[in-house]
């Protein structure tokens, strides 16, 4: 299964004359973050720029002067994809994943290859129609928490369920797209409706969001933390 984590930066909220200014994403591929891009955008000739979009992102007019041009990014973010799948093969597509992505950075994405390529097909050749919503998927999962958390935010989602946040990076697309990620493949682990989340060792339900196992990275209890740690030599009590 192939899926982009994508988070973008515009220049305001319609995509009919607003363009974006910051593509990033990871791409997935069975489970494995295979490639990652950060492409800084000059928009195109003509986009209207707000400057209270700009803010969120805390940048300038003037910084476009040093990214590349709009249909210079759709070159190299076709190249990428390109590198990742058989363009020909109409079964060969990637998943779109994002917070709240369907209702906003998706129709940012649609408007960037319709200006940008000469086939009207080009997005829907390289991605499938249903693109997955994770501000979505955390609401059914965590539907009886939810009336406790004041806000849901993907910065809120990410805090509650245990992932470290730096928010000197938020409002970075390349960030963002990181800490949807991060939500992502903690929701399954949880019990749907029920935030649990259980050791991957032995499976008993964690108190709170466990340890890091210094082997592989995955959730796990104390006592399974302290046996990986025994078990790694390049770990130090």
């Amino acid at each position: 299964m192939k899926i982009i984590f994508l988070d973008t930066e515009t220049t305001g909220l319609d995509p009919k004359v607003n363009g974006m200014h910051q593509l990033a994403g990871d791409i997935v591929i069975d489970g494995v973050v295979v490639d990652r891009f950060d492409y800084k955008i000059n928009p195109f000739k003509g986009c209207e720029v707000s400057s209270e979009a700009l803010a969120v992102s805390n940048t300038r007019s003037l910084d476009f002067l040093k990214y590349h041009k709009e249909y210079q990014v759709s070159f190299m973010f076709s190249d990428l994809l390109n590198k990742h799948l058989d363009y020909k093969n109409k079964k060969d597509k990637f998943f779109l994943a994002g917070w709240r992505l369907p209702e906003f950075d998706v129709k940012f994405l649609q408007a960037f290859f319709e200006r940008n390529s000469l086939l009207k097909e080009v997005y829907n050749s390289y991605f499938w129609s249903s693109p997955i919503d994770v501000k979505t998927l955390a609401t059914q999962y965590l539907i009886e928490q939810r009336p406790e958390m004041p806000h849901f935010h993907l910065v809120d989602v990410a805090k509650y369920l245990g992932v470290e946040v730096d928010e000197s990076k938020l409002h970075s697309a390349a960030y963002d797209a990181y800490l949807c990620r991060m939500v992502y493949e903690i929701l399954p682990k949880c019990t749907l409706g029920n935030f649990k989340l259980r050791c991957h060792v032995c499976d008993i339900p964690l108190d709170s969001y466990g340890k890091e196992s210094p082997l592989d990275g995955e959730r796990v209890c104390d006592k399974c933390y302290q046996k990986d740690v025994f078990a790694n030599d390049n770990i130090k009590l």
